[in-house]
């Protein structure tokens, strides 16, 4: 991303706070038209992508806009803001029926390639071949044989759907939630990692957890979990947290693959850990139509096996290396951390909000208000104006990713829906597992590890579930459990090899191998591989049904969880062999499935594995 000095830098910047005064604006007191405050949702960010991003890292001039890149940028001014000045003209004609004008057709297809430049330049090619691919089938993908092949579409009604539309397209609902939820949310991020939220994560984990046994790598699981919840972003994540927690562990003994991939692992996981799950919490909510606290509450005991794996991990090679902790002398004091826990009032104020009834725009306003107010506590974190300006352009920077994803995944969307290929994707994975649901839950899960690779979350989850989800609604998995199972694997394919773009990132901090962090995060990650079909088959996992539904499955899943954990580790009680960690991993997935004939295969492998390593540890005790 460019950054500019002098008069152009002092513009953009003026242009970046007022874009972040008028969201605020926006979601306290303001009331606009929906498709008024898309577009001009999209007339503030769109053409600043162009101008703060580069086309090319090598060709494109770093420190100025290129000629280009002005045109584009004053293009993409003129495509949104006629949807904004003309909208009223917009909101009375009878969609799908009235004629298009031969003007919003030009400007619509300006719209999609603008779009798709900025998802390139914003996202990466990924993302930027699956929205050239929709786009391009939706206008001759009526040349396919069936069942790919669709009925045609004329480009004026083509671009009707990507441009004109309402809730479909460039300025479609994803937008709208862009618009109201996303843009907020983020800067709620901002702020509270500006507010040195973050800083004081890092302080009372090292004072919780530094002096256990594998310290560092617990003190970066718990940090992570509680920083990667609330940036939105795992590869961000590994370098706001990884920069101190990695060279800690490298410098108690662990291996530099191994400490860059627990940061790598717990950073992923911060996506799926309540209470906040990162932005794309907000699009299952309104795409499941659910309220923020049902969702964050369902989630939290799938977030909870996952971590307690991780941790259980880092502590069997902690003991497997026999990696002291680290000294109390040399750690924070506990009852000072505790007494700074005032730092935790954004995220109770957003909590106490929300659990009042109030909508998430509302909730995400009173955390920003309170990352305000608890930046006054230290003089280096001080909101003064100056200060103030910076984080507001900070956090609208970060909402451009949001925002022209969502508008990218519009366009991809609306080609799914009018040509029906979701639905047919759908039918081909029923018909492919003849109707066998772990087939099909198998599947799914790959599309969605393909479809999220080099993806941030947002995108990634909103394409998984677009073609992924019907599959699994259709075989009479409920709909939160669908969303569920393809947001983790949407969210792990950033630790899954070949395209581990956190494993790698970590990997640069821990100046480690790319290849062995890679596979080392997958390892420690392995649980959120599983956790999705234990909660897929037990509902209840999800907080779906009573409490009794609930213990049973869980207990079973936490025991479950841990065996895999060790046979990741190769240690219990004592170094393992080969086919012992295979016997545990066996009996651990065994245990966690939903069948009592399973649950007695498992704990008949498992308990001679038990026994196998109370032997061992009494021998090496002996010996």
């Amino acid at each position: 991303m460019r950054t500019f000095k002098g008069p152009f830098g002092i513009a953009v910047t003026v242009a970046l706070v007022g874009t972040a005064l008028f969201h605020f604006w926006l979601g306290s007191v303001g009331v606009l038209d929906l498709r008024l405050a898309r577009a001009l949702h999209l007339t503030l960010l769109l053409p600043m992508v162009f101008i703060l991003f580069p086309a090319t890292k090598t060709l494109s001039p770093k420190e100025w806009p290129s000629v280009l890149d002005f045109i584009l940028a004053a293009t993409a001014f003129i495509v949104t803001s006629y949807v904004a000045l003309h909208y009223e003209e917009l909101n009375n004609r009878l969609e799908l029926v009235s004629d298009i004008q031969n003007i919003e057709v030009i400007f619509g297809v300006f719209a999609t390639v603008l779009v798709w430049e900025a998802a390139r330049r914003v996202i990466g090619i990924g993302m930027a071949i699956v929205v050239a691919a929709s786009v391009v089938y939706l206008l001759v993908g009526h040349f396919l044989p069936s069942p790919l092949g669709h009925r045609g579409f004329f480009l004026s009604r083509a671009i009707e759907r990507m441009y004109v539309l309402e809730n479909q397209g460039i300025f479609g609902s994803l937008t709208g939630i862009s618009v109201t939820y996303l843009f907020l949310f983020v800067m709620f991020g901002t702020f509270v990692e500006r507010c040195g939220v973050g800083e004081w994560f890092a302080e009372i984990s090292q004072a919780l957890v530094g002096h256990k046994v594998g310290g560092p790598a617990k003190i970066a699981v718990i940090n992570s979990a509680m920083f990667g919840s609330i940036s939105g972003s795992p590869t961000a994540n590994v370098y706001g947290t990884g920069v101190y927690t990695i060279p800690l562990m490298k410098n108690m003994g662990y291996k530099p693959a191994f400490a860059g991939a627990v940061e790598a692992a717990a950073s992923t996981g911060g996506q799926i850990m309540p209470p906040v799950m990162g932005a794309s919490v907000f699009i299952m909510m309104a795409l499941l139509g659910m309220t923020y606290i049902e969702l964050i509450t369902a989630a939290l005991p799938a977030a909870i096996l996952f971590f307690l794996a991780v941790g259980m991990v880092v502590h069997l090679e902690a003991r497997r290396l026999g990696i002291d902790p680290v000294e109390k002398s040399k750690l924070p004091s506990r009852s000072k951390a505790l007494m700074r826990s005032y730092y935790l009032l954004p995220i109770l104020s957003m909590l106490l909000v929300l659990s009042l009834g109030y909508t998430p725009v509302k909730a995400a306003l009173a955390g920003t208000i309170a990352a305000f107010i608890v930046s006054f506590a230290r003089k280096d974190t001080r909101m003064t104006p100056r200060r103030l300006c910076d984080v507001l352009a900070a956090g609208t920077r970060s909402a451009i990713l949001i925002a022209i994803a969502c508008a990218a995944a519009g366009l991809v969307v609306s080609a799914l829906t009018a040509t029906g290929l979701s639905l047919a994707f759908s039918s081909m994975i029923v018909s492919s597992a003849n109707g066998m649901l772990f087939l099909s839950l198998a599947m799914v899960a790959l599309t969605s590890i393909l479809l999220g690779m080099g993806m941030p979350t947002t995108p990634a989850y909103i394409l998984s579930v677009t073609v992924a989800a019907p599959a699994l609604i259709d075989l009479g998995v409920i709909p939160l459990a669908a969303h569920m199972f393809v947001f983790y694997f949407a969210i792990i394919s950033g630790v899954t090899p070949p395209v581990a773009i956190t494993s790698y990132a970590a990997a640069g901090v821990a100046k480690a191998s790319p290849a062995a962090t890679s596979i080392e995060a997958f390892k420690l990650s392995i649980a959120g591989f599983i956790i999705p079909f234990a909660f897929v088959y037990h509902p209840a996992l999800l907080l779906q049904g009573d409490a009794y539904d609930f213990i049973l499955p869980f207990t079973f899943a936490l025991i479950g969880i841990s065996a895999v954990a060790a046979s990741m580790a190769g240690y219990w009680m004592a170094s393992a062999s080969p086919l012992v960690r295979t016997a545990m991993f066996i009996a651990g997935v065994l245990i966690i499935l939903p069948d009592w004939r399973f649950w007695l295969v498992g704990f008949g492998l498992l308990i001679p594995c038990l026994v196998n390593q109370v032997f061992l540890s009494k021998k090496l005790v002996t010996a």
